[in-house]
């Protein structure tokens, strides 16, 4: 019965030992396996020229960053802000060197779902017809 028991805790011991090697691989390499599997869900667009650029609302400065430079690089003539936040993304347009009268707020905007319907509005009231939206890229 001894040496049964013996065989077994040996399996037991092998059989955990090999688990924590495997979690120890794993947790070393975690940025290279995680980066691979995530490259999947990333879709790059290739920017094209628009009438305007529209910026959905959000908690990150990096949207309107963006926005400001595909307006610099004359991607578009008009930014339109989008959502409860606009004024004061619009405001960090104008710090960054935007001309005022290029920003068009929407501001009625109050969940995702509505930002097409109310920019919409916005872009035809214009006269516009294409734009690039810039939302975050996660």
């Amino acid at each position: 019965m001894s040496s049964i028991l013996r065989i077994n805790i040996t399996r037991i011991f092998y059989f955990l030992a090999g688990c924590a090697l495997l979690f120890l691989f794993f947790v070393v390499t975690k940025d290279y396996w995680l980066r691979g599997l995530g490259n999947f869900l990333v879709v790059e667009d290739v920017v094209k020229p628009a009438d305007a650029i529209v910026v959905l609302a959000g908690h990150d400065e990096e949207r309107v960053k963006y926005a400001v430079q595909l307006y610099n690089q004359k991607y578009a003539k008009w930014i339109v802000m989008s959502g409860p936040q606009a004024d004061k993304m619009k405001q960090e347009a104008v710090d960054a060197g935007i001309p005022e009268d290029k920003i068009l707020l929407e501001q009625k905007t109050v969940h995702t779902y509505q930002h097409p319907l109310f920019v919409k509005a916005v872009l035809q009231e214009r006269g516009l017809t294409s734009a690039s939206v810039v939302s975050t890229p996660y």
